[in-house]
Order: structure tokens, then sequence, then C-alpha cells
């Protein structure tokens, strides 16, 4: 096989309102047509690879086709700069009929016949059969993305998706959304333009990362670093993104006015814990009519802080009705006899819990923990609170015999103490005692 090097293309200025919508290439029609169509390589020497269209794209303005027609030796080589209607039918003989003649391998385009960026080459062999014709698009203008259209993509709920303003769980592989791709009013890219000029074909484009984590200063430059499309972000904080757009012939667009910001968050909820202490009010209760302070509980979350409020509800017919919420402060109206204004419950004296048909307790109060960390994620926790039969209140008569009954009992126990202590012995009376005459 005689390899020639046939085209050492310098393009100039391309003009901005060519052309340079994205074709499938279609099959020759002519029988008469190898099947080893040559290879492109770029001034570096890297073979191009031909893209999911069919065409071979380029901002290389210097590349080379190598001839690559097998055993049938080559004798003509052709290329012709063609519209993109004719890029998607030609056959090598119509490729050659536009084309001149290449000799050695060379090939001069002048500016004005370079208004066009679809190249389409050919080689005719000895036998008078044409290699499949072979398009390489060159293109250096870049994608273009409308930032405050992407921004308005992202922070709308319409499109089914929570990236720009919502929390997003730490992920080794977090990926970006990119269905704003194939928007053609987002991103303007005349090479993955579809027919229909409204829509992009997203295989025609690449997505890259700019991002900084929250241990770096996103303001410089210097700090951002660059992934795929997927980012490993497993550091719990504020994250900086910027999409980088590169189309097939490998210039890029990098999103400049609208930085993405979001959160990254370890994914986990906060949790609210009581001690067994505060729990016993769920089993042992508290007496009916007396005061309850509402127990504070510990709330702590992963890689932030949270904080609580509460509810406490009432059982009210077959459903629980909030009486008091803590982060308001406010009693609902008619219920102020059971809430305090330092929000803690005071059971009504005949409110005691009764017990359904499986025995179980029938909690008349329960409170209600809501947990919330910085990053916005929630928890809840309910507490219930037993109520017990209170203390049997005294009357006043029961008052006055008790006190009766305790008088007389101390009474009764000084008479005992009486009979049993032994009295003293009467004292000798002074001066000198008599024993009779015989002791005169």
């Amino acid at each position: 096989m005689k390899k020639l090097s046939i085209l050492c293309l310098i393009m100039a200025l391309i003009v901005a309102t060519c052309s340079f919508s994205a074709v499938v290439f279609a099959a020759e029609g002519t029988t008469q047509q190898s099947t080893n169509p040559g290879i492109f390589k770029n001034s570096k020497g890297i073979t191009l690879t031909a893209s999911t269209d069919g065409f071979y794209y380029t901002n290389d303005a210097e590349f080379t086709y190598v001839d690559n027609s097998g055993s049938a030796t080559a004798t003509k080589y052709y290329s012709a700069v063609v519209t993109k209607e004719q890029a998607k039918t030609l056959t090598g003989a119509e490729v050659a009929a536009l084309a001149n003649k290449v000799e050695n391998g060379i090939a001069t385009f002048t500016k004005e016949n370079n208004a066009g960026t679809y190249i389409a080459f050919t080689n005719q062999t000895a036998d008078g059969n044409y290699t499949k014709t072979k398009v390489v698009c060159y293109d250096t203008v870049a994608p273009v993305i409308d930032n405050a259209k992407l921004t308005e993509w992202l922070t709308s709920d319409a499109n089914d998706h929570e990236w720009y303003k919502a929390t997003i769980p730490a992920s080794k592989d977090l990926a970006l959304p990119t269905e704003w791709l194939k928007n053609a009013t987002i991103l303007s890219e005349a090479t993955a333009l579809t027919d229909t000029a409204d829509a992009n074909n997203s295989s025609l484009l690449t997505v890259k990362v700019l991002y900084c984590n929250p241990n770096s200063y996103f303001h410089s430059s210097e700090k951002w670093d660059e992934a795929d499309n997927d980012v490993s972000a497993t550091t719990y904080g504020v994250w900086h993104f910027r999409y980088v757009i590169v189309d097939k012939a490998g210039n890029e667009s990098v999103q400049s006015d609208a930085i993405t910001r979001t959160v990254v968050h370890p994914g986990t909820n906060p949790q609210i814990e009581l001690t067994s202490t505060q729990l016993k009010v769920q089993t042992t209760g508290i007496k009916a009519g007396t005061t309850y302070t509402i127990p504070t509980p510990t709330v702590t979350a992963v890689g932030t802080s949270a904080s609580y409020t509460y509810q406490i509800t009432k059982l009210v017919g077959e459903d629980y009705v909030v009486i008091y919420d803590s982060e308001t402060g406010k009693i609902t109206e008619g219920y102020e006899d059971f809430v305090t204004t330092a929000g803690s419950l005071v059971p009504g004296k005949n409110e005691v819990a009764g017990k359904d048909e499986d025995g179980k307790a029938v909690y008349l109060y329960k409170v209600v923990y809501n947990a919330k960390d910085n990053y916005g994620y929630t928890n809840t926790l309910t507490l219930n609170v037993l109520t017990t039969q209170p203390d049997a209140e005294m009357s006043a008569f029961d008052v006055w015999e008790t006190v009766l009954i305790v008088i007389a009992s101390l009474a009764a126990v000084g008479i005992v103490v009486l009979l049993f202590v032994k009295p003293k012995d009467k004292a000798e009376e002074a001066g000198r005692k008599h024993y009779g005459d015989d002791n005169q």
C-alpha cells in the first residue's frame, strides 16, 4: 500500500454565518468505490477519530490525509470544500468532479473557496474505483453558553431537579445535571445543532467540571480543579462548580457568570435523643393535673450544628391537634388552661390515659420534636406523655378529722410515756433527823 501525505491545510478566518451543522454521513451511492478510505492526522501526528455522526472534527488548521486504499494503488487524490447538504450524500465520483486533482498529495485552498468548513476527501484507484468519501469538519468556533438562561434553568423547579437551590448528599460520584445541553437557546454550538435547528445533539458534546471544594478560595482561578462530569465531593460544606463544554473539534467554553453554588451534606438527618429518665414519662407517667416541663433533647448533626423546636399535641376525638408551638410561642386558642406561657404541659385533673381494646395505653398528649441542621436536613421524634390518676384530694371535714386523730394520737403517746416513767423519790427534810428518846 502506497502511503502519501497529500494535504496540509492552514485555515484562516472562518465565516461565522456558515452552516456548521453536524450531519450523519450517508453511505456512497456508487458501486465503483473502494472500502478502504484514508486516515487523517493532525499537526501533532495524532490520528483523528470519526465521531458518532461519521465526521472527523478538528480545530487544527494543519492536518494530513494519508491514503489507505489497500491493494488497489491510488492514482488520483481529490478533495473539495462542500456544503453541509452535499456532505451528506456526495459519492467519490461527485467529490472528484467538484475538486481539482491533488498533485503529489498536497492540496491548496485559498481564503475565497474556504468559506465552507466541511471538506470531503476521496481517492481514485488504478481500477477506476473511488475510496469511500470521508468528511472533515474544520471548526474553530467554541460553544457559547447563555449564562443567564443556564442559571434560570438550574434554579427552576420545573426542570425536575434540585441542583442549584437544594442541598446535595455527599458522593464519590457527584454528577451535575446536563439535560440543558440539548437546549439550543441555552447552548449555541453549530456542529452539534440538529437538522431541526432547535436542539443540540448532546452526544457531540463533552462536559467537564471546574470546582472548588470548601477548603479552597473560589475567587482565585488557581484554586479551581477539573474533573469529568462526575466529581468526588465528600467534604462537607459549600462547593462551587462551573461547566466546561467541549465540542468535537476540541473548542471549549467555560461557564463564566453563573457560578453554580450548592452545599454538599453527608446525607444524614440530625439525630434527636432523650435520656432513659426523660423517656420514663411514657411508662410511669405524670399525675393528671400536675405541671410537666417538656424535657430538653440532645440534638446532633454530622458536619454541622442543628436546632430543634417542639409542639404539644392533644388527642381531640380521634386526631391529635397542636395546642402549643415552641417556634412561635403561641398557645392555640381554647387550650390556654392546658399549657403555661413558658410552654409546659398542664393536663386536666380528670385527664387520665385509658387503654384500647388491646390493653395498650391511649396517650392523651404527645410532644413532637422537630430538628433541623444548617443544611436543611430534618428529623422528628415523638414523646408520648402518660397521664395517671391524681392523688385524692381531702375535704375540710377530712382535714379536721385528720388533725383530731393526730392530736389524740399524740395524747395517747404522752399517757403511755407517763405510765412507764418512774417517779422521783421525795427529798429528805432539811435539819436533824429524830430517831426516838434513846437517841436524845
